[in-house]
């Protein structure tokens, strides 16, 4: 079980890893002439996100919700209360942002077979096989369309049992095809990591060299180019239709290489957290206040830049135009925390009463 000082870091790093994305995103030249500090970082971060999820659903499952039931209540509310609302949101922003300054909308949406993009939002089927279908501008929502069948992947493993469990999966697995399942064993590295008890016998200095050479490796990693590098040898080797097929799914050769380097800073400093299992009281709530509204800010981000660009239109040359559209972005964010992430307890009882109302009307049928 992970300790205080340990969850608040993955908080701290959830947080964080939103904040590239939000960066990745908000470096194209409509905003900003110049190249924005950590701009890049957007693909790695998404990673991140996949081996801390993997990490805290086999605690929850582990510790929280030993039956299917609360696994699948706390899963939904979860999602549903922030992809929900920023589904219904993205297209209005779209389409009133676009009126006002077309061009911060140029190959960055799409509005043709809107209700194909919602329903396929809703079910989280935007990337199965070798679709790849835009939930209009809000690019990001592609991980959570893994993400979620991670999820159900994994609890078809821990909840069923017997010949059920193995059908479910394979039945899982041909309905999601390749480009999902090719990042699911990033997914499972986070899962490993809570699991793997031994990590915890390593020396805090042997733990120390490790994290701090975790990072110069992200740096390094970025720095030298490893993931366009890696994209490049597989579009020689597997052509223009097989690179352009896999979507976000294009760069798992490096992404196989960026998953143990996060893994090794995450082992490191669960074994230096124990020097200091316990935080004070205000910067762990600090921590846990900001880090609540990651999820909000990840899935809301895209749409809230290019409709503030479009509604500002100010000019790419000045800072002062891209941080007002970025602190705009910021307070938005907050403001729909409050109406999303902060209403899981809404969402909770909803999905708790109507799963409730399933059981007992099957019961009732058999």
């Amino acid at each position: 079980m992970p300790n205080q000082t340990f969850s608040l870091y993955l908080d701290v790093v959830r947080f964080l890893a939103a904040v590239l994305v939000l960066l990745y995103h908000s470096n194209w030249r409509e905003l900003i002439t110049d190249q924005v500090p950590l701009g890049g970082y957007g693909h790695s971060a998404v990673i991140i996100f996949f081996v801390l999820s993997g990490f805290v659903i086999a605690y929850v499952s582990d510790v929280k919700e030993a039956d299917a039931k609360s696994y699948a209540v706390n899963r939904l509310s979860r999602i549903y209360s922030v992809a929900i609302p920023v589904l219904l949101m993205t297209p209005l922003l779209d389409v009133w942002g676009e009126s006002i300054s077309p061009v911060f909308y140029e190959d960055k949406t799409t509005h043709d077979l809107w209700y194909v993009r919602i329903f396929s939002s809703l079910l989280f089927l935007n990337e199965v096989w070798f679709v790849s279908i835009m939930s209009f501008s809000n690019v990001p929502y592609w991980s959570l369309c893994y993400e979620v069948w991670y999820y159900v992947i994994y609890a078809a493993y821990i909840f069923m049992r017997g010949w059920k469990r193995w059908v479910a999966i394979v039945g899982i697995a041909l309905l999601l095809g390749p480009k999902i399942l090719l990042l699911f064993p990033l997914w499972l590295v986070g899962v490993a990591i809570y699991k793997w008890q031994i990590t915890y016998n390593l020396s805090v200095f042997k733990a120390c060299v490790l994290w701090l050479m975790s990072f110069f490796a992200f740096y390094g990693f970025h720095e030298y180019g490893v993931q366009y590098a890696l994209a490049d040898l597989l579009k020689a080797w597997g052509g223009d239709y097989l690179y352009e097929q896999l979507t976000f799914s294009k760069y798992f050769l490096s992404d196989y290489l960026l998953v143990p380097i996060i893994a090794i800073n995450f082992i490191a400093f669960r074994r230096l957290s124990g020097l200091c299992p316990n935080m004070p009281q205000a910067v762990s709530r600090c921590i846990r206040y900001v880090s609540g509204f990651t999820f909000i800010l990840y899935l809301s981000h895209q749409p809230l830049l290019q409709f503030y660009g479009a509604v500002i239109n100010g000019n790419p040359d000045s800072s002062r135009f891209y941080l007002t559209v970025i602190g705009l972005v910021i307070i938005t964010v907050f403001a729909l925390g409050f109406l999303t992430e902060r209403r899981k307890r809404t969402w909770k009882r909803f999905f708790d009463l109507l799963l409730s109302w399933k059981g007992r009307t099957r019961s009732l049928n058999t």
